[in-house]
């Protein structure tokens, strides 16, 4: 082999090496914008699962309170029933 062909390997190897470097750079990348993405909707769930509790509170109240105020106006109508009579 002559000096010009070992030159002529050595860029061949030289340009399949950026080659490389560019992919594992595009794909460590990748990695990096999935991570931040999995963080984002693990945050986004993690709010998601608040809101559906605070919801179930809500609705959990909203029947407690009408469920007092039906037995606070038949309570009502009862005494206005007696002080009638």
């Amino acid at each position: 082999m002559t000096d010009s062909e070992i030159d002529s390997k050595f860029d061949e190897l030289r340009e399949d090496l950026k080659s490389i470097d560019k992919k594992l750079q595009v794909r460590e990348e990748t990695e990096r914008e999935l991570l931040e993405m999995y963080r984002n909707i693990k945050g986004f769930m993690r709010v998601m699962s608040w809101v559906e509790y605070c919801s179930v509170w809500v609705a959990k109240m909203s029947v407690a309170c009408g469920i007092l105020w039906f037995l606070f106006r038949e309570s009502v109508k009862e005494a206005i029933k007696k002080v009638g009579e």
